[in-house]
């Protein structure tokens, strides 16, 4: 994992708003992915580390402005 996608994964577990379990008892965290972005990041450079994150199993897309983030 990248310094930038460990950055962006410790910001969506530090904003995590709510918990969800999936039905293999998984717990993930609601995120707002405004408050979790990195301000000093471009929107494109946020998505595609997003993108990343959602590749390695960390991250999962959940409704417009808001994400999935595995909880440890």
């Amino acid at each position: 994992m990248t310094n930038d996608m460990q950055l962006a994964l410790n910001n969506l577990r530090y904003n995590v708003e709510a918990s969800i379990s999936d039905q293999d008892g998984v717990t993930w965290g609601e995120v707002y992915l405004d408050n979790a972005k990195p301000k000093d990041w471009s929107g494109k450079k946020w998505s595609g580390i997003l993108s990343n994150l959602k590749k390695v199993g960390v991250y999962k897309e959940y409704a417009d402005c808001f994400g999935l983030v595995l909880v440890k």
